[in-house]
């Protein structure tokens, strides 16, 4: 049961409160600054103003992270001379005139004049295409510790999510991860290949995915700090 009538509690404003058979209450603090509720059935308007009024102060600390991380999120015009990531480094958008396709000179991604006015779309599916030979090479790495024959590396168009496991053992792995240098690639292929084994983030898991790629949480630190950065 929904409840999504506009409201504030204790002068946080409620996106949505959600009744459900369950026993436990959970708060999220959505991108917006909003805040989601799951709760039982049988709980009331005051044991919901409890909890907010228990969680203020995490509530204003996660509103003011999602405040920065919004603020620092590259606006892009995608003009001659804009810099964009990829694999770690700044390359800079160079147009011109002519039409041998996009393609990367020296720091330079040259892209044909006629897709100025497309640019952002014409990139993505250009990194894209990068993603579907750069990942896949990079699992190779990795290739003694999963079952080539069955497992296969897929890129998808996630925005969420890095990196999933599916249940049939397939990694699937975001192509915006080609922005980021090839350690962060490598930390998140070594993370997916660990769910093979062990779908959870328990203690257990954390522990294989340290045997497989041993400095993953300086990776895994930089890509919960620095994600949002890795977009177009």
């Amino acid at each position: 049961q929904r409840k999504q009538e506009k409201m504030k509690i204790l002068g946080i404003e409620i996106k949505e409160i959600v009744k459900a058979r369950r026993k436990t209450f959970s708060i999220k603090v959505e991108s917006d600054g909003k805040v989601s509720l799951r709760v039982p059935k049988s709980a009331s308007r005051n044991q919901i103003e409890e909890l907010i009024a228990e969680k203020i102060d995490w509530i204003k600390r996660k509103q003011d992270e999602l405040k920065k991380i919004a603020e620092e999120i590259p606006v892009r015009s995608f003009e001659e001379g804009e810099d964009i990531p990829f694999l770690g480094k700044n390359v800079t958008i160079s147009y011109y005139e002519g039409n041998r396709g996009i393609f990367l000179k020296k720091d330079n991604l040259r892209i044909p004049e006629i897709y100025h006015s497309n640019a952002r779309r014409v990139i993505e599916e250009w990194m894209i295409y990068q993603a579907k030979h750069i990942l896949p090479r990079a699992a190779k790495k990795f290739e003694s510790l999963y079952n080539s024959d069955k497992v296969k590396i897929k890129v998808s168009r996630a925005l969420k999510r890095w990196g999933s496991c599916s249940n049939r053992g397939n990694i699937n792995l975001s192509w915006r991860l080609v922005m980021a240098r090839p350690e962060i690639i490598e930390y998140v292929i070594a993370h997916e290949i660990a769910h093979l084994s062990e779908f959870n983030h328990s203690k257990k898991f954390w522990e294989i995915v340290e045997k497989i790629y041993p400095d993953y949480l300086r990776h895994k630190k930089w890509l919960k700090e620095n994600g949002h950065l890795l977009q177009l």
